[in-house]
């Protein structure tokens, strides 16, 4: 719910919230992690060595190809929407996820 909660919030304001300071190794979460192959802001070998880095079993990185720092923000409209779409499809298989091991411990 949190993550589908900021992305309603950051869609209204994207000014709202700026990141999070993640230390690959203690990074035991859930993880997903995007970002523009032409980032200049924050070089992609950077999001790659935290996804290598990070302990966490259930990860996901996905890099994309053309788009730069903002692929919420500062895009195309096709560019912001594909970065939604993977997002929300993100979120709805990690949900369904949770919901059939939860049922499983009943």
């Amino acid at each position: 719910m949190g993550a589908s909660v900021y992305l309603l919030l950051h869609k209204r304001d994207p000014s709202f919230w700026d990141g999070v300071v993640l230390i690959a190794p203690m990074c035991k979460v859930t993880l997903l992690v995007l970002q523009g192959e032409q980032d200049v802001v924050t070089d992609p070998r950077m999001s790659n060595a935290l996804y290598e880095q990070a302990s966490s079993r259930d990860k996901t990185i996905k890099l994309y190809t053309g788009m730069c720092h903002g692929i919420t923000t500062g895009e195309t409209d096709e560019n912001i929407t594909l970065a939604f779409v993977d997002i929300i499809a993100w979120l709805d298989k990690h949900a369904i996820k949770a919901i059939v091991e939860s049922v499983k411990l009943i």
